[in-house]
């Protein structure tokens, strides 16, 4: 999903993913929540999107940096964060971020993609 704020981002993600993707923008609120439904994994920052995932099928990762995820995450087991330490999202590491999703993925009994 994007806003109108992540055109840069959106500019510089399609430089590095090699994996087919949807962007969805300007869709309406049953569009995003019958595409987030059938996903198998569900990755994002502290949005609106992540809470309408975190109350839907697939399991999730929120990534928080200066909000409080104890406070703002979604709750349920399937639903798990990543806290920047330092409240500075961008201090959270791919590894990282790669590494708890392949736990995630693994615990729901799905294959995980290699990266590297």
């Amino acid at each position: 999903t994007i806003g109108p704020n992540d055109s840069g981002i959106l500019d510089r993600l399609r430089t590095l993913l090699d994996v087919p993707y949807i962007v969805i923008r300007n869709e309406p609120i049953r569009n995003v929540v019958a595409v987030i439904n059938r996903l198998d994994f569900f990755l994002s920052n502290d949005t609106g999107p992540l809470h309408i995932a975190g109350a839907l099928r697939p399991p999730v990762l929120g990534l928080f940096g200066p909000t409080d995820p104890k406070q703002w995450a979604p709750p349920g087991k399937k639903n798990h964060y990543i806290a920047a330490r330092d409240g500075n999202i961008g201090s959270i590491g791919t590894d990282e971020v790669l590494a708890m999703s392949r736990v995630i993925l693994s615990q729901q009994g799905r294959e995980t993609v290699r990266f590297d």
